[in-house]
């Protein structure tokens, strides 16, 4: 298992965990539960690293395909360390017709990676 997970990955699911996590404090404080919301994102870290194999088999596969459908999506990504910054991202959506399979990949650039 890797240490650190993929910052794609991570990235991907990142602007969702806030939301989330505020959420699951909420769900937790209505049941006098204290967590710190620093466990609450350990959490979800670790979800993320034991997902990544899934996920790069699933890239692998999906890329493997004879046909695809690709869309690329540039989406504004804020700055962890820097207030109100942001930078463009990219989504790239690949969809299998043929079998339904569907990726959402996510590049901090435009080129696409193989």
């Amino acid at each position: 298992m890797k240490n650190n997970i993929q910052p794609k990955l991570f990235t991907l699911f990142k602007s969702k965990s806030v939301e989330l996590r505020n959420r699951q404090k909420q769900h937790f404080a209505r049941e006098n539960i204290s967590i710190a919301s620093s466990t609450i994102e350990d959490w979800v870290k670790q979800a993320l690293e034991r997902l990544e194999p899934l996920y790069e088999q699933l890239r692998f596969d999906i890329k493997a395909k004879g046909y695809l459908q690709v869309d690329e999506t540039s989406i504004k990504v804020l700055e962890s360390d820097k207030k109100g910054a942001a930078h463009s991202g990219w989504y790239w959506v690949y969809h299998s017709p043929l079998d339904g399979l569907v990726l959402m990949d996510y590049q901090p650039h435009g080129a696409l990676q193989k």
